[in-house]
Formats: structure tokens, sequence, C-alpha cells
């Protein structure tokens, strides 16, 4: 890798770094960041003190952020890795590719999961410009990037790459122009429970956690009379959506009772309590519940 300085960003108090961003740095204002040779990817191999680039609770990136130089941005992806074995790293996910615009702070919305280890990259695809800014010099040998000698590789999910330091300067003084946001993800469903899931309780939804109501539509009198020694009971329901049903039957097992709820019961006092379920797996919290009593004809 060619190591160049080729800017040096200068951008006002509110267009600096975003707050909130977990793991990675990005050039600070009025820093230099240093071209990199596009067609492969860079890794924080080392910092000498936090942020680090390391995952440490897995989750979902919902954002990454780059300090674009002045003139020639270029394009840039995120790339997540694990390392192992050391200086060895295999990819193990991957953002679309984004242009960066020149000058500023660039931000892109992703949704890449990340699992604790794991470490966050910046790749630098094959493209028109032969170099995009990657790095930034800290100063401090402990910070050390690395990445693969040679170009034209664009390093998707499940590449293993063996890293080198190169360069007259080895890699060491600098960071990675990179930082990136990790938000919990609950339900395991892919997407960031805080900006990007609607329903961080449910996998099979992440649009709507509405639950769904359940109605009467007919069932028996507070009161039913039978000449035998049971009652036939009907009840009829329907939701505020499409949904499946259970029915409970006093003490009983709450049973699939698709379309209507039909029993025949002793005298006594019963209670039938039937819950709605949407195709997305959200419960009606407040069970339709149906109260009669049965008593035998004294006739």
């Amino acid at each position: 890798m060619a190591l160049v300085a080729i800017a040096t960003v200068s951008l006002s108090a509110s267009s600096a770094v975003a707050d909130g961003l977990d793991i990675g740095s990005t050039a600070p204002i009025s820093s230099v960041v240093h071209a990199c040779d596009t067609g492969t990817t860079f890794f924080q191999d080392k910092v000498a003190a936090a942020p680090g680039f390391t995952a440490t609770s897995s989750g979902v990136l919902t954002s990454f952020s780059v300090m674009a130089p002045v003139f020639n941005p270029g394009s840039v992806a995120l790339r997540t890795a694990r390392e192992g074995p050391a200086d060895t790293y295999t990819i193990t996910g991957a953002s679309e590719t984004h242009a960066l615009a020149a000058g500023r702070l660039n931000s892109f919305l992703i949704r890449v999961p990340i699992t604790t280890g794991d470490v966050i990259a910046i790749h630098v695809p094959k493209q028109s410009v032969d170099q995009v800014g990657c790095d930034f010099p800290t100063g401090d040998t402990g910070d050390e990037v690395r990445w693969r000698s040679g170009n034209a590789f664009d390093d998707p999910v499940g590449t293993t790459i063996a890293t080198d330091k190169g360069g007259p300067d080895g890699g060491q003084s600098f960071r990675l122009n990179l930082s990136a946001r990790i938000e919990p993800d609950a339900d395991g469903d892919g997407y960031g429970d805080l900006t990007q899931d609607a329903c961080p309780a449910l996998k099979n939804s992440h649009d709507e956690c509405i639950p769904p109501n359940t109605f009467l539509k007919s069932g028996p009198a507070k009161k039913v009379v039978t000449a035998g020694r049971k009652a036939k009971v009907k009840i009829s329901f329907f939701a505020s959506e499409p949904a499946t049903f259970t029915c409970k039957l006093d003490r009983g097992t709450a049973k699939p009772c698709n379309g209507a709820f039909k029993a025949k019961v002793q005298p006594g006092k019963h209670k039938v309590s039937i819950t709605a379920t949407d195709q997305v797996g959200n419960v009606d919290a407040s069970p339709l519940v149906v109260k009669f009593k049965v008593v035998r004809d004294q006739a």
C-alpha cells in the first residue's frame, strides 16, 4: 500500500463526528487523511487507546462513517471480520459500496449483523481513482493498520486474508478512517432494535408490533337452561386483523379454535377465554372472556 498525504480536511464544528458511534475512529477535524490503494481491505490490528474497532457485544451495525478528503474521495464499503490466526482475518459481513462526498464526514445507513469479537474494517474496492483516503496519522506507534499486499481484491464474505504491514512506515501510527454504530438485536432478526426494528420482541416482524383485538360475534346467554346432563354452547368471534385463535374453558388447556368454540358443558358457572394471535406473532394481551351459567330445567 502506498501512503500519501492527500488532503487536510477542514470542517465546521456542526459537522464534526456524530455522537454515539460505538466503535472505530474517523479522522478528526483538520486532520490529514492518507490515501490507500484501491482493491483491498484494511484492518486496525492494534490500538493504543479507546475507542477500539472490536465489537464487545453482538448486534447489528446500522451505520458507518468515513471522513472524505477534499479531492478524489472515491467509494468505500464496510467489512466485518474475525481474526485468527494472528494477522489473518476472515470476512464475516459486508455492506454495500457507497460513494464519498468530498471534504466532509460521510455517514451511511447499513444493516450488517456483527458478533462479539468481530472487528470492523474498511474495504476500498477497485475503481476509477487509484487511491482513497482510508486512515489518518495519530503519532502513536501503538496504533497499527494492516492490509494485504497487492490490489484488485473484492474480499466478499468468507474470504480469508493474510495481512502484512507493508510500506516504509510499516502501518504504524495510523488509525482507520472508519467508525460504526452497533445496535442490539434482541429477537435476532438482523434489524437494529433502536432505529430499524419496530417490533424488537418478535423475530417474525420488524414492521409492526401492535397486537390484535378479539371481539365477540355471538355467544350463549348468561343463563343456559338444559334438560340433559350437559348443555351445548357455541361462541363465534373475530379479530381486528387476520389471526389465529386459542380457546380455554375454565381451568383447562388452551386449544386452537379457529372459527368458533363449541363444547358440551355440565351445569355450573363457566368461563371461556379466547385469545387472538396475528400473522407475525403479536398476541392479544386482553383476551375475550365469555361467562355463562348452565342450569338444569326443573320442569
